[in-house]
């Protein structure tokens, strides 16, 4: 509802807008009524244009954010949707990761994927709902009084005072006290039978009405900022939580895998591969080939009729060994390394070896078996 400080008129009953640069008589823009208010009238509305005049003009206005804010605010709700559904290519790419891995992967690993995206979708749908009841609010409050018939002029929504607009005007300023008033025909349209009558203390309408904008209208420029901020700052709460907490957890390993060791052709050395399945087959997955090779993909044994491989051990029976590993870049024999540990962190879907290099024993390198290439020197593999 829209406060209008005035009085039925006594010719049609419509609402008849009181106007302070003429506060001792009144003419109804709907029906031509004519008259003279009543002296108590007179002083009221006296008072109000003295409190009025006492206030600085400035705080009745827009500055130039304002203005565009609510000139283009078609034009930053667009942005906001471009920003929102450009922010939600990466994130529906990390859902999509997120539904292919809840078939195998870990809980963990699966919120990681799919939390973010989540969080991102929410906000964003959330800040449009709230964006839009934001540009709706603050319209209304800044908005005239609406013509009181066809053809009549808006008033100024803080003194009363007629407007002087056309229909491609956003914006108009009142001549008489200076306030800046909202006139768009959908804006005004609103409002229609939504005018309740201040029939007294017309001062304070009048002081209401001339702050009504002061704390909202920002909220058109910083708001679609702010949410737009808010996925960004959760993903990256969420993906601290994650790196930092979960991922650095070790749990204790899964020994229901089994794991074989077999030479591997090109490596021509024995290497660790997990038994498992590849596309719907039986399979060992021995990891990807060391750059030296000259093959970028990873070495797949199937089991030819399902058959069983050789000895199989769980990941344990490898703490202690002596093996052969290197980062993409360096080649499979340059280092030698002890696995001191086998564990599961959350995030993977495998148990991970910690390995230690034996020329620098403050080193410690992690590596997850069935991705990784894991062999041991000629004689050490102990098959």
């Amino acid at each position: 509802m829209k406060l209008l400080f005035g009085a039925e008129c006594p010719g049609c009953g419509r609402p008849l807008a009181f106007t302070l640069g003429q506060p001792e008589e009144f003419r109804c823009d709907a029906c031509g009524t004519q008259g003279r208010h009543p002296p108590e009238v007179v002083e009221q509305l006296r008072k109000a244009d003295d409190l009025l005049r006492q206030s600085d003009a400035r705080n009745r206005q827009f500055d130039g954010v304002q203005r565009f804010s609510l000139r283009a605010s078609g034009v930053l709700l667009g942005i906001y949707l471009f920003v929102f559904f450009v922010a939600m290519v990466p994130a529906g790419c990390s859902a999509g990761c997120a539904v292919v891995h809840s078939v195998g992967g870990t809980p963990a690993g699966v919120m990681m994927m799919g939390l973010p995206p989540v969080i991102l979708f929410t906000s964003g749908v959330l800040g449009l709902l709230i964006l839009l009841w934001t540009r709706r609010s603050l319209r209304e409050k800044s908005a005239a009084i609406p013509p009181a018939a066809p053809g009549a002029p808006a008033r100024c929504r803080v003194c009363g005072g007629p407007l002087e607009s056309t229909a491609t005007d956003v914006i108009v300023r009142c001549p008489y006290c200076g306030a800046d008033s909202v006139v768009t025909r959908g804006v005004l349209a609103g409002l229609h039978g939504r005018l309740q009558l201040a029939t007294g203390h017309y001062s304070d309408v009048v002081s209401r009405s001339a702050t009504a904008i002061g704390s909202g209208l920002a909220g058109l420029v910083l708001f679609p900022a702010a949410v737009l901020v808010v996925p960004v700052v959760s993903f990256l709460a969420v993906a601290s939580l994650f790196t930092f907490y979960i991922d650095d957890r070790e749990d204790p390993p899964d020994l229901s895998a089994r794991y074989v060791v077999e030479t591997v052709p090109g490596v021509n050395l024995e290497c660790i591969g997990l038994v498992g399945r590849s596309g719907g087959r039986p399979s060992i997955s021995f990891g990807f080939y060391p750059r030296e090779i000259g093959d970028s993909g990873a070495y797949t044994r199937s089991l030819v009729n399902g058959a069983a491989p050789g000895r199989m051990v769980p990941i344990t029976d490898f703490v202690g060994r002596t093996v052969y590993w290197a980062p993409s870049m360096d080649p499979l024999r340059e280092r030698r390394w002890t696995v001191t540990g086998a564990f599961k962190p959350p995030l993977h879907n495998g148990n991970v070896l910690r390995l230690q290099p034996e020329d620098r024993p403050a080193t410690q390198n992690t590596v997850e078996i069935g991705r990784a290439m894991v062999c041991f020197p000629p004689g050490e593999s102990g098959s």
